[in-house]
């Protein structure tokens, strides 16, 4: 079933007629004030272990020949489509900031 824009319209109404907001008065502050720093210390550790581990994977599995494949296609099909007025360093710059934007949102993740 696809949502029209009435559709949405409605939800987004119903949702701003109803909206309840719940008062925190410093609940979360106090619950993570509790956690143990072993336990946080724990959740760093694991993060790094699955990010090297990670790392690893790609090496052994020569992950960049994918990222080479990708990167190939990609440009095909920048060729094809008669794209080569593009300037590559525009592409280039994408391409950095789409992956700061990622790396970002996976370290806001912890």
């Amino acid at each position: 079933m696809v949502m029209t824009d009435k559709d949405e319209k409605i939800l987004k109404e119903f949702f701003a007629d109803h909206k309840q907001s719940l008062r925190d008065d410093g609940f979360s502050e106090k619950v993570m004030s509790h956690v143990p720093a072993c336990e946080m210390k724990l959740v760093r550790l694991w993060t790094t272990s699955c990010t090297l581990l990670g790392v690893v994977l790609f090496i052994v599995f020569r992950g960049w020949t994918l990222v080479y494949s990708i990167g190939d296609i990609l440009i095909d099909s920048i060729s094809r489509a008669n794209w080569l007025h593009t300037n590559p360093l525009m592409l280039l710059i994408a391409a950095i900031v789409s992956m700061i934007i990622m790396v970002g949102r996976v370290c806001s993740i912890e």
